[in-house]
């Protein structure tokens, strides 16, 4: 019917200012945009505004600065009714890495007005300049204090992320360097097991507390799309499956009495991932908000809470429990100033 979603419930749009010596429209916008879509078939999750896409070179693959996107309601088009159903139209917005650190610690919808707001860097129809090269910031510097003034406020809007992680129950071991075979990457290992270079610079080896990185949650090098990730906005309502409240409902039959509580916990991440986890603690937890990363294969999913956090499955005299696919991990409020220091060299 009219009144649910067609589809996916969304279609991506971009607009891209014109090279001076362009006849021709380049192509590729559409394979951003395929990436993009592939990204949603294999994780069920959406792409809503406020969500924003870490790509780690450039869209065009050039020397520009413009190397991620944000996600934000198409400023033209909105929504329209289908005979299939409604449609949203989300717009891509090329944007510098410094613009992108903003929108994950502050939040993204904030961050596109802000773009609007200077002139050089989108306008009304947020129109994407590849040879931009100064960021926001840098063209109007004032705008510096009013995010951080936001992020110290408000925290930040960050809810999750899609990226590549796993966990065990065990301690983790200064021994324990690799200890996953090279071959069990789901058919994947044949360009994995040589990618750590571009995704960690060499930063594989190291241990902090819980954090690690191991050839089996690094990814290809071989194309430009190799590291994305996709972070979700906490105000997404369309986005359900990066939802605490949502998850938190009622499970599947079979899990209902599945809790199972651990003794020790080793979690895993790729650095894109775990590069996150600062801010996860500094502005999610420390504000009371929980903070989710979801295995971009598979329904895996860990999220991280405080006592204050209700919903959750999880105490102070039991920290660590899993539900189906869903690992909970509660962090008492004095241990996060201690973990971000442990975490500081990130």
């Amino acid at each position: 019917g009219s009144q649910t979603p067609s589809g996916f419930g969304f279609e991506l749009t971009f607009r891209l200012k014109r090279e001076p010596e362009e006849t021709t429209a380049p192509l590729w916008p559409a394979a951003v945009m395929q990436a993009l879509a592939k990204y949603v078939f294999q994780s069920e999750n959406l792409l809503c505004g406020g969500d924003h896409v870490s790509w780690h070179c450039s869209l065009d693959n050039s020397e520009s600065r413009i190397q991620h996107m944000l996600m934000t309601e198409d400023p033209q088009l909105g929504q329209t009714l289908t005979p299939f159903g409604s449609v949203t139209f989300i717009q891509i917005v090329g944007v510098c890495l410094e613009e992108l650190q903003a929108a994950q610690q502050w939040n993204g919808p904030g961050v596109i007005d802000l773009m609007k707001s200077v002139s050089g860097a989108g306008g009304q129809w947020l129109v994407t300049d590849m040879r931009r090269g100064e960021t926001i910031f840098e063209l109007e510097p004032e705008l510096q204090e009013a995010v951080d003034d936001g992020i110290a406020t408000q925290g930040s809007n960050l809810s999750g992320v899609s990226a590549r992680c796993d966990w065990s129950e065990d301690s983790v071991s200064s021994d324990d360097k690799h200890s996953e075979p090279e071959n069990e990457d789901n058919g994947n290992d044949s360009d994995s097991h040589n990618s750590d270079e571009k995704i960690t610079n060499g930063e594989h080896n190291k241990r902090n507390g819980m954090l690690s990185s191991a050839h089996k949650y690094s990814q290809s090098r071989n194309s430009c799309s190799s590291s994305m990730s996709v972070s979700h906005d906490q105000q997404n309502q369309c986005n359900s499956r990066m939802s605490f409240a949502s998850e938190t409902g009622a499970p599947e039959p079979g899990e209902l009495i599945q809790t199972k509580y651990l003794k020790c916990l080793n979690l895993r991440f790729n650095l894109e991932a775990g590069l996150l986890l600062p801010l996860a603690l500094r502005g999610r937890l420390k504000h009371d908000r929980h903070f989710t990363f979801k295995s971009i294969i598979g329904d895996l999913a860990i999220t991280l809470v405080t006592p204050s956090v209700s919903g959750s499955f999880v105490s102070l005299s039991e920290r660590y429990a899993i539900r189906g696919p869903w690992l909970q991990v509660l962090i008492p409020n004095d241990y996060i100033d201690r973990m971000l220091i442990d975490l500081d060299e990130l």
